[in-house]
């Protein structure tokens, strides 16, 4: 699969506190946000044997794929992990007030 060749060949985030957003947004950039849910349960499974972290466990209690779904809808890249945060936090307010 290539959303798992591509990820595993970028560099893993240092770890911390902004090091599951960053992966989440590694996961975006090797192409995850167009794959179905079950497709990218094969991927990070995939990833998972390759020694890395779960890179949908973003620690924030949302959903990773509906997270890279609605980063794709709106062709918007997540970026360091600050940026991929106030998106969210953006996103969930504009939800909230719908």
């Amino acid at each position: 699969m290539q959303v798992v060749e591509r990820n595993i060949a970028l560099p893993e985030p240092r770890e911390g506190a902004s090091a599951s957003l960053e992966r989440l947004a590694l996961l975006q950039r090797s192409g995850a946000g167009l794959l179905a849910r079950s497709e990218l349960d094969k991927a990070v499974t995939a990833i998972r044997k390759y020694g890395r972290p779960d890179p949908t466990d973003t620690e924030i209690g949302l959903s990773a794929f509906n997270l890279l779904q609605a980063a794709s809808s709106r062709e918007h890249t997540l970026g360091s992990a600050l940026e991929t945060y106030d998106w969210i936090v953006s996103i969930t307010a504009t939800q909230r007030s719908s």
